[in-house]
């Protein structure tokens, strides 16, 4: 660090804020002739950054304050020699150390988190509308999808997997076009290419309402259900977003039972399907997740699947089929609810699309 920061360190400590003066200097020095923006800002600074930040008050200081240390931070973890473009592992785990080092995470903070992941690129693992039996094995999580269109190799579902570069994040969609097989392959195969073009928006209700409002001007014939969640390595969360979809159910490692994770109630209103209201809202909660937690999501021909006597499968067959199984790993498991469904529907299952994912995540930490 050098004499000059040194002393403004001092400075700033001092007085508890940072003024419009301050951060021109901290630029200048960061950014400007002789400093290191050549080679991208280096882990000292970074963690000045950080230090100033946690150490005054963010109502005093200058709006300008913000603005340097999401771009200098940036810089640091993306611009840097090692892993240009990319958060590795080593820098998700340095920038998790930042953000917690006061013992909390403040929004300035959480902003920068938000930022750094809206500049990630996601690449897709597996996406579409076809049929198929499918496994996703990541440092964080391990993913198993069934998919069977009732009339033909695709249909109205519509699935997708990706994960940022560095795998700091972990992006899972599920859809559910109106109607089913051959007849909304079309519609299902248009909405799977504009959702998986909308997958690098950070926030996953944003990309619920981009869609919602590039199918609100097909009429009903468009209208779907969609789930969309991203984990995130850096904290262990899991951000969950709906349009009028069956809930995602959790089954934590350390609970006994599945447990179906829902908006807050006055979120619940809004969250239509897509494609009825141009104008709808689309809300994003977060949960805590820990190692070997597991996610099951799900359309709802699933629950709908019926025996000769008509009755459905329901939700509590699906968790009870689960639940039995629930020492056993994540295939056998999806293999164990196939199963239960053939049974249930003696061998039948031509009265919607199928489809559904069982997700666990890695026995510890990266």
């Amino acid at each position: 660090m050098t004499p000059e920061l040194k002393a403004l360190k001092r400075e700033i400590l001092a007085r508890g804020s940072i003024a419009a003066a301050d951060v021109q200097t901290l630029r200048r020095a960061i950014f400007g002739p002789g400093s290191s923006a050549g080679r991208g800002v280096s882990k000292t600074e970074a963690e000045l950054l950080f230090e100033l930040n946690q150490a005054t008050d963010a109502n005093s200081n200058h709006a300008s304050w913000f603005e340097l240390f999401v771009e200098a931070i940036k810089r640091h973890v993306l611009e840097d020699e090692q892993s240009p473009g990319l958060v590795d592992p080593s820098e998700a785990r340095w920038l998790m150390r930042q953000v917690e080092n006061d013992g909390r995470i403040d929004p300035g903070e959480r902003s920068l988190l938000w930022s750094i992941r809206h500049d990630l690129h996601h690449s897709e693992v597996w996406g579409g509308i076809h049929g198929g039996d499918l496994e996703a094995t990541t440092s964080c999580l391990n993913a198993h999808l069934y998919c069977r269109p009732c009339e033909s190799g695709k249909g109205g579902d519509i699935y997708y997997f990706s994960v940022s570069a560095s795998e700091m994040l972990t992006r899972i969609a599920l859809a559910d076009v109106c109607g089913h097989g051959q007849p909304v392959s079309d519609i299902s195969h248009w909405i799977y290419e504009a959702m998986s073009n909308r997958m690098n928006i950070a926030e996953g209700s944003a990309v619920l309402a981009e869609l919602n409002r590039l199918t609100a001007g097909t009429g009903y014939r468009a209208m779907t259900t969609a789930a969309v969640v991203t984990f995130d390595r850096t904290d262990w969360h899991l951000d969950y977003s709906y349009a009028g979809h069956p809930p995602i159910y959790l089954r934590r490692h350390s609970a006994s039972q599945w447990e179906a994770i829902l908006l807050d109630d006055d979120k619940r209103v809004a969250n239509l399907p897509l494609g009825v209201l141009p104008e709808a809202e689309y809300e994003q909660d977060r949960l805590p997740l820990a190692p070997r937690d597991r996610l099951l999501l799900y359309t709802d021909g699933v629950i709908e699947a019926p025996n000769a006597a008509g009755e459905l499968f329901g939700i509590n067959r699906v968790l009870e089929t689960m639940e039995a199984r629930a020492g056993d790993d994540p295939k056998t498991l999806k293999d164990a609810l196939l199963a239960a469904l053939w049974k249930h529907t003696g061998g039948k299952m031509s009265h919607d699309d199928v489809t559904f994912m069982v997700v666990e995540l890695a026995a510890g930490h990266s």
